[in-house]
């Protein structure tokens, strides 16, 4: 669906009324789904392109073109109850639909597949080189669809990249507090910067480096002019909340294998951080190296965690799992 850094979760999908015309396609329901992770697409704007066709979208797509909207990469965008673009689209009835939806639209590094491209469309991804510019890439599709049996459409938003959340934990006894001052994050071994996504996700990733890309890229996560504290929580167990380093965003990335040497995403975390109690400041210095150990996947999200204790700093690479995918309803009336 469309860096917020929690898993998409199943949700109710309520129908709005709707006081339009007969016979037009809308999106006529509350959207949830998910740079910044996003979790809702309502007050969001996606890209959609579609097809109607007579016989079946497996033989068809082979010379389709999108003949649906009259923007190709039309934007349906939140109008503050409902999502809608303009102008409306009739329904035909004698006709079979694929449909297939992007995120983020009207992104200058998300770009769609021109509307002469004939067969699935796809759009080019690439990876920028800052965090504040990075987002979270969601695609859907549904082909073969009419709407003989419903009048409700679903489109399951699926998210394409790789999303590491950076987060800290303080194990300190009460009255301790950690104050992050400044923390980089080192990757030396990014293989791809660019990736080609048909908005089919069945199909294969094309992924590439072009040719000014530098696998070794570095992230100022924190800075002395914007510091972060985090409180004790006062216990050895593993059950200490973890603070987001990153203000609820992620790292994102193009999925991610070993390289020619077989070695996984790598790099070195160093950070500067005060340790507080009371009127008493003890400054000290991290720096560590780290390899993630594992491929990261696409529609996967894993955790960097920085463990404080009394003693020691140390961290922790967690496979959160996949994120679960949302449903946005496009109902024909």
């Amino acid at each position: 669906m469309l860096c917020c850094m929690l898993g998409c979760d199943e949700v109710e999908v309520i129908e709005q009324p709707l006081q339009s015309q007969q016979g037009y396609i809308y999106f006529n329901t509350e959207v949830s789904t998910r740079g910044e992770l996003v979790e809702e697409l309502n007050e969001k704007s996606f890209g959609i392109t579609a097809y109607n066709y007579t016989g079946e979208w497996r033989i068809v797509k082979v010379q389709a073109k999108p003949n649906v909207f009259r923007n190709h990469g039309q934007e349906v965008a939140w109008d503050g109850r409902m999502h809608t673009y303009t102008p409306l689209v009739p329904w035909d009835a004698s006709k079979k639909y694929a449909f297939f939806g992007y995120y983020p639209h009207g992104n200058s590094n998300v770009i769609l597949s021109d509307k002469n491209v004939e067969g699935t469309p796809y759009i080019d991804f690439t990876l920028p080189n800052t965090l504040n510019a990075m987002v979270d890439v969601m695609t859907a599709s549904l082909m073969d669809t009419d709407n003989s049996s419903s009048n409700a459409v679903g489109l399951t938003f699926k998210h394409r990249l790789t999303a590491m959340d950076v987060q800290a934990r303080n194990f300190h006894e009460q009255g301790y507090s950690i104050r992050i001052k400044s923390l980089t994050m080192r990757f030396d071994s990014l293989l791809y910067n660019k990736v080609r996504l048909p908005l089919d996700d069945a199909l294969e990733i094309t992924r590439i480096a072009t040719n000014n890309w530098t696998k070794i890229q570095t992230y100022q996560l924190v800075s002395n002019s914007n510091p972060i504290t985090i409180e004790p929580t006062g216990t050895t167990t593993g059950s200490a909340p973890a603070i987001s380093i990153t203000n609820n965003s992620s790292l994102i990335f193009i999925p991610q294998e070993a390289d020619a040497t077989g070695k996984f995403l790598r790099g070195n975390v160093s950070m500067t951080y005060d340790v507080i109690e009371g009127n008493r400041t003890n400054t000290k210095t991290f720096t560590t190296n780290f390899d993630v150990g594992k491929s990261l996947l696409a529609g996967r999200k894993y955790y960097f965690l920085i463990n404080f204790s009394t003693t020691s700093v140390s961290i922790a690479i967690v496979d959160s799992g996949e994120w679960t995918d949302k449903n946005i309803e496009i109902e024909f009336e």
